[in-house]
């Protein structure tokens, strides 16, 4: 099978190429750094490649490098439509200790919230990205929580838009 089309085969899920996909269908990191040079391939991060002119996809890049990492705050309430906002900066949540430099360096638009272990997955669920790639985000009531909490953090329209939101489609299941 030609290299280009092996590539093609290997980024279809995320769009992204890891080292080790790669070298598992016979093209090593030293090729993928050659097709680099070459303009045939993007490096889009540490042992991560995407073919030229590939759209990206931000939540499964950033998700890609840690199972401790969770999409919270402004952006999950986007994700469960508790927002109008399209958010300009990714929340996360990670756990106390976690060093988030590299992550903040590679992505200048993240705003980092730190959590106990204990408490990180309370709330945790797998939803889609607007490109299709499965992500971990909090659930709503995990949202409202976290809001409800940092309140004096949180943008006023933000905060009163999705607790309204939230409270009128509760009252709307219970009617119904």
């Amino acid at each position: 099978m030609e290299e280009r089309n092996i590539l093609e085969k290997i980024s279809d899920e995320k769009g992204l190429i890891s080292v080790s996909d790669a070298e598992q269908n016979g093209i090593n990191r030293y090729r993928l750094s050659y097709l680099v040079r070459e303009d045939v391939i993007d490096r889009v991060g540490h042992g991560l490649y995407a073919l030229k002119d590939e759209i990206i996809d931000e939540y499964a890049l950033i998700q890609n490098k840690s199972d401790k990492l969770i999409f919270s705050y402004h952006t999950a309430l986007y994700f469960h439509d508790l927002s109008d906002r399209d958010p300009s900066q990714i929340h996360i949540t990670i756990p106390q200790g976690y060093n988030a430099s590299r992550l903040k360096k590679r992505h200048d638009n993240l705003i980092v919230h730190y959590v106990q272990t204990e408490v990180l997955g309370l709330g945790k669920e797998k939803t889609l990205s607007p490109l299709g790639s499965e992500i971990v985000i909090y659930d709503v009531e995990r949202c409202i929580c976290d809001l409800i909490k940092d309140e004096n953090k949180i943008d006023s329209q933000i905060f009163t838009g999705a607790i309204k939101q939230y409270f009128s489609e509760k009252k709307s299941i219970q009617e119904n």
